[in-house]
């Protein structure tokens, strides 16, 4: 009961956009455009004035979670889901004739919603104007990232461990001399608790890689004698982290390079150009310039009638870098002359430096610091920050959250 009911559930509620995609089926005695172009027209239901067509039902499938497809195969399934299709009409219409559609809520959802898929499809037609790459660009990128491509060597190995010399030279002539079983062995005598139910199965791992069982700082020694020996092998015993050792190699390979045909369509995709900040800063640019945006909100009126201290101490506890800015800059402009203007027009510089890595911004205000307020306090700090700008600042020069510089010298 609760599977069918979660399956229901799918039915009735995914498909707002399944739904509308419905709605454009046919009116009884006209053709649907959007099912004419899409595919086969054949009505299999008709309901409300609305026809669902094959392909109605065909687009509806593939938006089923692959998990429940089986649930509509054969001509019973696809039953099941027409009469599915069928319920979410006559919902959809009983809503409709609530004057629900009227509803300020539902139209602001159904706005937003539309307004999101707009965003989502300009956004992709500005990827899409780009540039593609071309073959000569990923023959370039092959040949230059030749490691990026390099499939290293590896091996399949299994080992036994054991306290002392004698126990792991006949564990070996069980396996050399005897012929027994590896696994067998591995499982009645190793130490190795990790690898013992698994007959000492160590796994894939490459000679630089993970391996399973072995420390970390133990694992090139380890690797190296391991890829010392070829498939099939049995090693001779040796010392291995206080303990005794053999490994048998199931299975080499050795590194190769992976041809460009094969890497083609994977650089291809790396150099395919992507949705970035900077694209959609450049096209806000040219958007801006064309349609001339009017922004009526003033944000400086938070600052008007605000004390140096107050405009300090609202710098300080913000939590934008960009606000710090723009508090600091309002002590600055509002109160040059106050006793802390020259720790405000610092601090500029120093949330442009630290917190935003903008330096071309810093270096001017750092400069500006010099210029207006050469003989202040912070003037040796303000040097330092310019013949440092890049590096990060120690942590003495000015302590995190700190409402005053360290005094010169400092």
């Amino acid at each position: 009961m609760q599977i069918r009911q979660m399956r229901m559930g799918w039915a009735v509620g995914a498909a707002l956009g399944l739904a509308l995609a419905v709605g454009c089926g046919k009116e009884p005695g006209t053709e649907s455009k959007v099912t004419k172009a899409a595919g086969d027209t054949t009505p299999v239901a008709k309901v409300a004035g609305k026809t669902i067509s094959e392909q109605d039902v065909d687009d509806t499938m593939k938006q089923i979670p692959q998990h429940l497809q089986r649930d509509y195969d054969g001509a019973r399934g696809k039953l099941r889901l027409i009469e599915q299709l069928v319920d979410r009409e006559l919902m959809v219409k009983a809503a409709d004739d609530a004057g629900l559609e009227r509803n300020p809520v539902i139209t602001k959802q159904v706005e937003d919603f539309k307004r999101g898929l707009l965003l989502q499809q300009y956004q992709k037609q500005l990827i899409d104007g780009l540039p593609k790459p071309a073959e000569a660009q990923i023959d370039e990128y092959y040949a230059k990232h030749p490691q990026e491509f390099v499939t290293p060597a590896r091996e399949n190995a299994s080992w036994i461990k054991c306290a002392t010399k004698a126990d792991a030279e006949k564990a070996r002539r069980r396996i050399v001399d005897r012929g027994e079983d590896f696994g067998t062995v591995a499982r009645q005598v190793t130490t190795d608790k990790a690898t013992q139910a698994d007959g000492g199965l160590l796994g894939y791992f490459n000679p630089t890689g993970y391996i399973r069982s072995i420390p970390n700082d133990k694992r090139q020694d380890f690797a190296d004698r391991v890829f010392a020996l070829e498939a099939g092998d049995v090693s001779e015993v040796f010392a291995f982290d206080g303990a005794w050792a053999l490994v048998k190699v199931h299975e080499k390979t050795t590194e190769r390079q992976e041809p460009l045909e094969k890497a083609r369509e994977r650089i291809r995709a790396r150099l395919t150009p992507t949705f970035t900040d900077s694209l959609l800063q450049a096209e806000l640019v040219r958007l801006r310039t064309k349609y001339k945006p009017e922004i009526l909100f003033d944000a400086n009126k938070e600052l008007e009638n605000k004390s140096a201290d107050e405009l300090l101490k609202m710098a300080t506890e913000a939590p934008n870098p960009r606000d710090k800015i723009e508090y600091y800059r309002g002590l600055v402009k509002k109160y040059p002359t106050h006793a802390r203007a020259d720790e405000a027009q610092f601090m500029i510089g120093f949330v442009y430096s630290e917190d935003l890595h903008d330096y071309e911004s810093a270096k001017r205000e750092f400069e500006l610091t010099l210029k207006n307020y050469p003989n202040s306090d912070v003037a040796e700090s303000t040097h330092y920050m310019l013949e440092n700008l890049g590096r990060p600042a120690p942590a003495d020069l000015l302590a995190p959250g700190a409402a005053t510089l360290p005094q010169a010298g400092h």
